[in-house]
C-alpha cells in the first residue's frame, strides 16, 4: 500500500488520513506494544502488513500526526496494532 500511494512520507500520509484520497481514512488510535503498556493514543496509528520480516517480528506502518508523515518497521508480531484488509487490484 505504502508504494502504491506514492512511497513518500507525507503523500501516504495525506492518502490514508480521515479525508484523504484514498478512503483509507486512518484513525490515530496509538498501539499495544508487546510487553502490554499502550503508547501514542490519539498520536499515531499503526497498521499491520501481511508480509513477515523473520518467525518473531511482521512489518507495520505508522502513521505520525505530528509530523504528517507515514514509516514502514517490523515489530514484534506480540504487539498490539489495528488490522485492515485490502483487496488487490485486479
Amino acid at each position: 500500500m505504502y508504494k502504491f500511494l506514492g512511497n513518500e512520507e507525507e503523500a501516504v500520509f495525506n492518502a490514508v488520513v480521515n479525508g484523504g484520497t484514498s478512503g483509507f481514512k486512518a484513525l490515530m488510535a496509538g498501539a499495544r506494544k508487546a510487553p502490554g503498556e499502550f503508547e501514542d493514543l490519539e498520536g499515531c496509528a499503526y497498521f499491520w502488513s501481511s508480509t513477515e520480516y523473520d518467525e518473531k517480528d511482521g512489518w507495520h506502518f505508522f502513521c505520525f500526526d505530528n509530523y504528517r508523515s507515514v514509516s514502514v518497521y517490523n515489530s514484534d508480531n506480540k504487539s498490539g496494532f489495528s488490522v485492515r484488509l485490502f483487496k488487490d487490484k485486479e
